[in-house]
């Protein structure tokens, strides 16, 4: 994991930093770390940089390029329709108020 060192307030405003780095990055650990795919750590960098990014860079680096939020909420939505939970026995309910 390596991070862009730029604040997410300022992400917007520096977009073309942004993605200059972020694909800087992302080309290092496929090139000497050998990732086969690429996982953005923030859902604020794709919205920042406009739409169509993530795909534009995707296309530019050859291999997959994730967003971990849509992840998280397709994971969400995949749970719900399964009526699956997380696991009572590692997070068990919270006991009841007395």
């Amino acid at each position: 994991m390596k991070a862009v060192n730029i604040p997410i307030l300022e992400m917007a405003a520096r977009k073309d930093e942004l993605e200059r780095k972020f694909v800087e990055i992302a080309r290092y650990q496929i090139d000497k770390e050998g990732a086969q795919l690429i996982i953005a750590g923030t859902g604020a960098i794709f919205p920042s940089l406009g739409i169509g990014s993530r795909e534009r860079i995707e296309q530019a680096l050859g291999v997959p390029v994730l967003e971990g939020t849509g992840i998280a909420i397709k994971t969400l939505e995949m749970l719900v329709s399964l009526k699956l939970t997380h696991s009572k026995k590692t997070y068990p309910s919270p006991a009841e108020a007395i």
